[in-house]
């Protein structure tokens, strides 16, 4: 897999990241340079973070979709606020939050969504490992992560849209979201949901 910086021509030009098996990337009129892959890319930790595994497995840590609300709460405690609304209904954790079909205590989780921005907030019962990224963390800083720990990510047209943001799907279909502010690319959001049939 091949990370792909996009440099402009003239002073202002926007820069972006693409990857992908076939060398695919979106291209907005300007160049792509192969970047040399940052030395060897030393991340200093040998072990596969908790986000790089969500993202690879759709399992953060010990919450996976289709838990029931009680389980979920049983390991994560009592959240920070509770919707209004009972459908769906959603629980949320600091910068974490949780999609339920129902307020039914058996009700099963229905989508997993993580916010990031300058400060990252997860409860304690989650017991996250390894990097541990927030919303200064840029693209091309994410994707190297990602080629590290051998986790594949194909750009995502679904949530990619040409001036507000860029989304990447990974093969267990978990969607990790950047958005471009002014002269950057920053990690927005990570989201899992159930899939409707």
């Amino acid at each position: 897999m091949d990370i792909f910086l996009q440099q402009g021509r003239e002073k202002g030009d926007k820069v972006y990241i693409f990857h992908g098996k076939n060398r695919r990337f979106v291209a907005f009129g300007i160049r792509a340079i192969p970047v040399a892959i940052v030395g060897k890319i030393t991340m200093g930790c040998a072990k596969i973070s908790s986000f790089m595994k969500f993202i690879q497995t759709g399992l953060l840590g010990e919450i996976s979709l289709g838990l029931k609300r009680d389980t979920v709460e049983g390991l994560l405690g009592e959240p920070q606020d509770i919707s209004v609304s009972s459908t769906p209904y959603i629980l949320n954790y600091g910068s974490l939050q949780l999609s339920f079909s129902s307020n039914d205590p058996h009700a099963t989780l229905q989508s997993i969504h993580l916010y990031f921005d300058e400060i990252v907030e997860f409860p304690h019962g989650l017991q996250l490992e390894g990097w541990l990224p927030n919303k200064s963390v840029s693209a091309e800083e994410f994707l190297i992560h990602a080629e590290h720990f051998n986790v594949v990510l194909e750009k995502d047209e679904q949530h990619t849209f040409k001036n507000p943001q860029i989304g990447f799907k990974s093969k267990a279909d978990v969607i990790v979201v950047f958005t471009i502010e002014e002269e950057s690319v920053k990690l927005y959001s990570i989201h899992l949901s159930k899939r409707l049939r």
